[in-house]
């Protein structure tokens, strides 16, 4: 099984295939950091791209990723994320049923701050429903929670914006800001997609410095490893 890890920056990358074993530096069209598996006979050969932050990066490094090798058989959003307290703690592994790109629509009139989807304006667009069974067999390996990951342009920082997510998406468990490119790519391709969030931060808290980064690190050490290397995982993709 080939497999396209996602990440914005080459921190997550880096985390990613920690426990993945050896690993060699390759570029990907124009993208020079990445890595892959160095290693010809593991069952599961992985490639990380770090392809920049926000949608619009992630969505062109996997296409390009997905152009040059079509035999890739899943694409993976993996990274750290903000999770919406108390839905979620620091230190979870969160997988998405479903990935909204939550700033795409428009400003509702005389209600500053809350937005209207595409849906409600007639127009398909922002909101991605992910395979449930290859969610629920993702989420089996690596014990995460499961729910909506929203995909956002700006962190949220204040709590007017935090209250209308948790009002308008009540599902909602996390967001970041790659996860909607990356499934817009990987539907076009045809390629099965997840994506796999570590919780760092409640969302909302912009203190950086206060961040449990290493913590989710870790926890996404420990989830690509299970979910790529566990006895099950070569069913992982039916």
């Amino acid at each position: 099984m080939r497999v396209l890890l996602i990440c914005a920056v080459a921190e997550e990358a880096r985390a990613s295939v920690r426990r993945l074993g050896p690993t060699k530096k390759v570029a990907i069209g124009p993208y020079p950091h990445c890595v892959t598996s160095d290693s010809r006979h593991a069952s599961v050969h992985f490639t990380a791209m770090a392809a920049g932050i926000g949608e619009a990066a992630a969505a062109s490094a996997t296409a390009t990723a997905l152009a040059l090798d079509p035999s890739i058989a899943l694409v993976i959003n993996a990274g750290i994320a903000g999770g919406f307290a108390p839905r979620i703690g620091v230190g979870q592994v969160v997988i998405a049923d479903q990935i909204v790109a939550a700033d795409l629509g428009a400003e509702e009139s005389g209600a500053p701050g809350t937005l209207i989807p595409l849906s409600a304006m007639g127009y398909d667009g922002g909101d991605i429903a992910c395979d449930p069974a290859l969610v629920r067999r993702a989420a089996a390996l690596t014990d995460a929670s499961v729910g909506m990951i929203l995909t956002v342009s700006t962190i949220t920082a204040n709590e007017k914006r935090i209250d209308n997510f948790v009002r308008t998406h009540p599902t909602a468990l996390a967001e970041a800001m790659e996860g909607h490119g990356v499934a817009v790519a990987a539907q076009a391709h045809g390629k099965p997609f997840l994506e796999l969030r570590t919780i760092s931060n409640p969302v909302g808290v912009r203190d950086i410095g206060s961040w449990s980064i290493d913590e989710a690190f870790d926890a996404l050490s420990d989830a690509i490893y299970t979910l790529l290397y566990s006895p099950d995982s070569d069913r992982l993709v039916q």
